[in-house]
């Protein structure tokens, strides 16, 4: 009987503990998504998606988000980092201005204001691009860091989403877009800058007055 009566407690001691993994998975965390998706283009067409962020449980007072497509079908033109003023004061700038093969990096360091202090969903930045041969690509993000200060103190629990662009011969005609979520040529080789970048870049050019 005591076996039994150890055995029963052992396995309501391993459910509450899968409870409780079960209910810290399910707590809200910021999630990072491109919005349109998809997008569905032809040859040539330009246009443009906002990589966006929301859900979040804290301000934010730095990103540092890469996004990675494949270069055989489109083509990167430019991009935009936090177009719409949530972030002022601004410690740490750009970390990088353009793209690097199938690679662009939008990174920003400030303090919160607009929409970022209210914990509304905003966006990160705007990307654009131009459809230059058919096919189609994922748009994911290789790394992608948070911080709720300027200084780099990291948000460890957030999440992505991934977008996609199908470029066809005719867009009005009936399409099947949809891609396989496997890594392009390069994706597991790219390095994120990281975090320390925004507390090496403040201690430079130091804090505001």
């Amino acid at each position: 009987m005591k076996t039994m009566s150890m055995k029963k407690v052992t396995r309501v001691l391993a459910l509450a503990a899968l409870a409780v993994v079960a209910g810290a998975k399910a707590e809200a965390a910021p999630i990072i998504y491109v919005d349109p998706v998809p997008v569905v283009v032809e040859v040539g067409e330009a246009f443009s998606v906002d990589i966006w962020i929301k859900d979040l449980l804290e301000t934010i007072g730095a990103f540092d988000v890469d996004m990675a497509f494949n270069d055989t079908i489109l083509a990167g033109t430019g991009f935009t980092v936090d177009p719409d003023g949530n972030f002022v004061n601004d410690f740490g700038g750009l970390l990088s201005l353009g793209f690097s093969a199938n690679l662009v990096n939008i990174a920003e360091a400030g303090d919160p204001a607009g929409n970022n202090l209210a914990l509304a969903p905003f966006k990160l930045g705007t990307i654009n691009f131009t459809a230059s041969a058919l096919g189609n690509t994922l748009l994911t993000f290789p790394y992608h860091a948070l911080s709720n200060d300027p200084g780099g103190s990291p948000l460890l629990a957030n999440s992505v989403q991934p977008g996609i662009v199908c470029v066809v011969d005719d867009k009005t005609a009936p399409v099947n877009c949809a891609v396989r979520a496997v890594p392009e040529p390069g994706f597991l080789a790219l390095i994120g800058v990281g975090l320390g970048a925004f507390v090496a870049r403040r201690r430079r050019t130091g804090s505001p007055a």
